[in-house]
């Protein structure tokens, strides 16, 4: 199974016990997951949104526990939820959270996005995050952090604004490291690569605004 991808792996384990059994041992991996001090000052700083393909509840508890928080934490799991208030209130960060969440493992409307056929069908129920994302992509610059644009869904969106006749702004990817092939891969899509960790990331951060 090592040789396999994660998908594969999810569709054999879904296979026998089920996909409710399979997201109930996600969650007892990945609940008691908290969040590291530099976590806790992301809601030091104002963001359009913060987008996630992560399950757990890191970024809910750093906006619960941070001492500083500029703005109230609004998640966003899928069509049914409130997203004009989310994106009309100032004061509230959207959190679109496109792969699923903890909170919703026992809603077979909202499955985890995992196994083959929850991607095949990762915009059932979750349109308007994708169609979000892709709009703040054609109008806004993104920073993806320490996330991998060889998933599926998010490359589909790059493919799609991808053209040099559509004007949009650069974005940004920042991980520790890249090989010289990924720079010229990068930038020839209009994505600057940063070698960074978020925690020296959000340093920087701190140090210049």
């Amino acid at each position: 199974l090592k040789k396999k991808s994660l998908a594969q792996v999810a569709d054999i384990a879904k296979d026998g016990p089920g996909l409710f059994a399979v997201q109930d041992f996600i969650k007892e991996q990945f609940e008691g997951l908290k969040p590291a001090a530099f976590h806790l000052r992301i809601p030091s700083f104002r963001w359009h949104a913060i987008i996630t393909t992560n399950y757990d509840f890191i970024v809910e508890n750093a906006y619960r526990d941070a001492p500083t928080r500029r703005q109230k934490l609004f998640p966003l799991l899928g069509d049914s939820d409130n997203f004009a208030e989310a994106t009309a209130d100032l004061n509230s960060v959207p959190f679109l959270k496109l792969h699923g969440c903890l909170s919703r493992i026992n809603n077979p409307d909202y499955p985890l996005i995992l196994a083959s056929e929850e991607y095949a069908k990762h915009k059932k129920n979750r349109a308007t995050l994708f169609n979000l994302l892709s709009d703040w992509a054609r109008e806004l610059p993104i920073l993806f952090v320490g996330y991998d644009l060889n998933d599926p869904n998010i490359t589909q969106i790059l493919y799609d604004i991808g053209d040099d006749s559509i004007k949009r702004p650069r974005h940004a990817l920042i991980q520790p490291s890249f090989t010289d092939h990924e720079i010229r891969y990068y930038q020839s899509r209009r994505i600057d690569p940063i070698q960074s960790t978020l925690e020296e990331f959000v340093s920087y951060l701190d140090a210049k605004i």
